[in-house]
């Protein structure tokens, strides 16, 4: 883990729990845990979602001279778990898509994030039974965190 993927783990997960509902969609908000915290195997609750937040590899490029500044490209993995129907997983899926879209100007961020993109979205149900997965993947950049 990088310098930056603590704080943007914990951006990620403040920015989807303050976000959620805001629209009115009713849309069941999800269990939001970082993958070091979610250490139960075998026991679920399949009447609510989760979505593990994980870190991913951090980009760093240096600039100025000497190297003295950094431009850090934190990547969170946000690894979407439902247990109940395929309209609902779709509904989390498509909710957390559109909060993620709606921060991509992050000037107002207290940790100094200039911008929050999406990078990657797979789909993952077709190796599991009884139970659908998503993973996307974001990526933010800060100067110097």
């Amino acid at each position: 883990m990088g310098v930056g993927s603590f704080d943007a783990i914990d951006d990620i997960i403040a920015i989807l729990t303050a976000e959620w509902n805001t629209n009115d969609d009713d849309v069941p908000q999800p269990k939001f845990t970082k993958n070091w915290e979610e250490k139960t195997i075998g026991i679920i609750d399949d009447t609510q979602d989760i979505v593990v937040v994980t870190p991913g590899a951090e980009k760093i490029d240096y600039f100025s001279l000497y190297g003295r500044d950094h431009l850090h490209y934190p990547v969170v993995i946000l690894d979407i778990r439902g247990y109940g129907t395929e309209e609902r997983h779709r509904a989390v899926i498509d909710r957390v898509d559109a909060i993620i879209k709606e921060q991509v100007r992050r000037e107002n961020s207290s940790n100094g994030y200039t911008d929050l993109r999406l990078t990657s979205s797979r789909n993952l149900s077709h190796n599991y039974r009884n139970m659908f997965r998503h993973v996307m993947e974001a990526t933010y950049r800060v100067l110097n965190p």
